[in-house]
């Protein structure tokens, strides 16, 4: 009969370690649990080997194995830092096989307890860092995959102020700040798509502040040949709204610079639209004094089309 027994603590089953003083990764976790030794709370040094699985009794063994040599063990507990890689804790289930000096522990503990500190609840973290929700392969530091209504829903809730729901910012000369791409090949669809219900407010305003390089207030593109590459609507009916704004400081930029590459259909390169008697559907400021500088400009390649 194997001499040792062994279980979770009751507390913090699973906690992410932060110390930098360990050399720890971000996936790095604690494990606390409590050991007896012939029915009595164990003392002393023992030397720990840990294994994850992916069954409760044979499967296969995820990563690699963990060894503790001589972790203190006082009064029954002890408390290690493990680290198997990325595991995704919350959509799949795992179990912890220990062996003390030698002796494996029966049954392995089950590691499904919250809270998940690694993978959260479709949060998945990749060895590059790269975060995805509702994909486990992201290519990019954050990816949100999603069938639903809107996949990224951002809300601020102040009632006065300059304020963003979401705010994008490119430091690159030939980067772009947002950029909206829509990939149909049919429909109405819309690279970007902006919408402002405010007296004095913009359906879709983009600045682009660099003095030289190719930047683009708002840059929108559509390859659908009934879509829209920038769409902008205004509905206040006072007050100085816009449809879409855009300016540029830059000898050769572009305050709004939409293009529909469709040779079809009734496409649009820029289109703006306000309902107020002081806004404008499109309104483009290009203020370099030199260079080929474009309040807005707009391009189609469909006889139905409009630049």
């Amino acid at each position: 009969m194997n001499r040792f027994a062994t279980w979770l603590s009751a507390s913090a089953v699973l906690a992410l370690v932060a110390s930098p003083l360990a050399a720890q990764t971000d996936t790095t976790f604690t494990y606390q649990g409590e050991l007896k030794e012939s029915s009595n709370a164990a003392n002393g040094m023992y030397n720990m080997d840990f294994s994850m699985f992916d069954a409760l009794a044979g499967g296969s063994q995820i990563g690699s194995t963990v060894s503790v040599a001589g972790e203190d063990v006082v009064d029954g507990l002890f408390r290690v830092e493990l680290d198997f890689g990325a595991l995704d804790f919350a959509g799949s289930q795992y179990w912890l096989e220990i062996v003390i000096d030698g002796n494996t522990l029966s049954p392995r503990q089950s590691m499904t307890a919250s809270p998940f500190s690694i993978q959260t609840r479709g949060i998945f973290v990749d060895e590059n860092n790269n975060v995805g929700i509702g994909t486990a392969a992201p290519d990019y530091p954050l990816e949100v995959v999603s069938s639903g209504i809107r996949t990224i829903y951002a809300r601020n809730t102040a009632i006065s102020g300059t304020n963003f729901g979401m705010f994008g910012q490119s430091a690159s000369t030939g980067g772009r700040a947002v950029y909206g791409l829509a990939s149909a090949s049919s429909g109405i669809a819309y690279g970007v798509f902006g919408e402002s219900a405010a007296t004095s407010g913009r359906g879709v305003a983009g600045f682009a502040s660099a003095l030289t390089g190719n930047t683009h207030g708002v840059w929108g593109r559509s390859d659908s040949s009934s879509g829209t590459g920038a769409y902008g609507a205004a509905t206040a009916g006072s007050g100085v709204t816009y449809g879409v704004e855009g300016h540029s400081f830059s000898t050769s930029g572009t305050g709004v610079y939409g293009w529909t590459t469709a040779n079809s259909g009734t496409t649009y390169g820029v289109w703006g639209e306000s309902e107020s008697t002081s806004g404008q559907g499109i309104h483009g400021l290009a203020s370099a004094t030199s260079g080929v500088t474009t309040g807005v400009f707009g391009g189609s390649a469909s006889p139905d089309g409009r630049g």
